[in-house]
């Protein structure tokens, strides 16, 4: 009896350490397109502006800043903008 417990312990420890791995992967996953989406976004402001749309490439900086606040590339140039 006590060898089907722990057979059974182990065998949901290791369902648990699957789900757990696999969990950790799609996040990170979805992390990675998310960054992938957002490389681009210093280049999306540039287009902005250069169609006189300022006030709209500060407002989706500011959104991504707000969602990713490590981003000093999107600070920097959330700073240039303002300044000009």
């Amino acid at each position: 009896m006590n060898e089907k417990i722990l057979l059974l312990s182990l065998g949901l420890l290791a369902f648990v350490l699957i789900l757990f791995g696999i969990l950790l992967f799609l996040r990170r996953w979805r992390d990675a397109g998310n960054i992938s989406a957002q490389v681009g976004a210093i280049a999306e402001a540039e287009v902005l502006i250069a169609y006189g749309q300022k006030a709209q490439a500060i407002a989706m900086l500011e959104n991504i800043l707000r969602d990713n606040p490590a981003r000093e590339d999107i600070a920097r140039k959330l700073r240039e903008l303002r300044r000009s």
